[in-house]
C-alpha cells in the first residue's frame, strides 16, 4: 500500500464504543498461538467451538486502532470472536500491532506501518488456512474499523478469501480505484458514525454492485462508530448468517 493510500486510511481510524455482551460462558476453547511474519513471533488467539469436532471453516478477525493493550478492548474482540466461533468457526485473532511492536493506531503510527501489518494479516490468512482445526478451503476475513479497512484490502488482493465482513472500515476513492474482485461480501455500519462517513459504506456497496459481487449492506440508523443494544445482537447474527451462507458446508 503506497504512503497516499496509508494517509488517506489513517484519518478515521480510531477507537469505537465496547460491545457490552459478555460471552465467557459460551462451549469455546481459546488458546494463544504465535506465527511467524516479518521475522518476529506474532500472538494468535485461536477460538474454537468445545463442542464441535473435525475441521471447521476459519474465520481471521482483525482488531480495530485501539489495539488490544486494554482489557475493556480486549474483552469486546474476545466476546465476539467467542460468539462467532460457537456457533461452529474456527476464529483466528492476530495481534498484528506486534508486528511493529505498536499499542495503538494513532495517524503517524498507521501511516508508518500499514504495509507492515497487511503483511502480517496475509501471514494471518496462511496460519489459518493450515491450522489443523481449519478448513482451508474456506476462509473468511472480518475486521472492525481499521480492521475492516485491512480486512477490505487483503479480500481484494488473496483469492484464498472466500468471505469478507465489514464492520466500518474506511474506505477512500484510491483504495477503491484499485479494487477488482472482492468475494461475498457483508457490510455493517451506523448511520451516526462521525469517525468512519457511512458515506465509505455506501461507496464500498457501489463497488460490490458494479463488480456483481453477492452481498449485503446494513446500515444502523442510530448507531455510531460501534454498535450497542439489540442491534449489536442482530450485527453478530446477520455476520453468522452471512458466513452460515458462504462459507458453511452445504448440508
Amino acid at each position: 500500500m503506497t504512503v497516499r493510500i496509508c494517509l488517506a486510511v489513517s484519518l478515521w481510524l480510531l477507537p469505537f464504543p465496547a460491545y457490552a455482551a459478555d460471552a465467557a460462558d459460551l462451549p469455546v476453547k481459546e488458546q494463544t498461538e504465535k506465527l511467524s511474519s516479518g521475522g518476529k513471533d506474532i500472538p494468535v488467539q485461536v477460538f474454537t467451538p468445545s463442542d464441535k469436532t473435525g475441521t471447521l471453516p476459519v474465520v481471521v478477525f482483525l482488531h480495530g486502532a485501539d489495539g488490544l493493550q486494554f482489557e475493556v478492548w480486549a474483552k469486546t474482540y474476545n466476546g465476539i470472536a467467542r460468539r462467532v466461533a460457537a456457533r461452529g468457526y474456527v476464529v483466528v485473532l492476530p495481534h498484528y500491532f506486534d508486528r511493529t511492536d505498536s499499542k495503538f493506531g494513532d495517524l503517524g503510527t498507521i501511516l508508518k506501518n500499514y504495509p507492515a501489518w497487511s503483511d502480517t494479516v496475509k501471514d494471518t490468512v496462511t496460519f489459518a488456512a493450515k491450522h489443523p482445526r481449519a478448513d482451508g478451503t474456506r476462509v473468511g476475513v472480518m475486521g472492525l474499523s481499521l480492521g475492516g479497512t485491512l480486512a477490505i484490502d487483503t479480500a481484494a488482493r488473496d483469492k484464498r478469501v472466500k468471505v469478507l465482513v465489514d464492520y466500518f472500515g474506511g474506505f477512500p476513492d484510491v483504495v477503491a480505484g484499485q479494487v477488482k474482485q472482492l468475494p461475498p461480501t457483508l457490510v455493517l455500519h451506523g448511520g451516526k458514525d462521525k469517525l468512519v462517513s457511512v458515506k465509505d459504506t455506501e461507496k464500498l456497496d457501489k463497488v460490490l454492485t458494479d463488480l456483481k459481487v453477492p452481498h449485503e449492506t446494513k446500515i444502523y440508523p442510530e448507531q455510531g462508530h460501534g454498535f450497542n443494544g439489540p442491534d449489536e445482537r442482530d450485527s453478530v447474527d446477520r455476520v453468522v448468517r452471512f458466513l452460515d451462507k458462504h462459507l458453511m458446508p452445504a448440508k
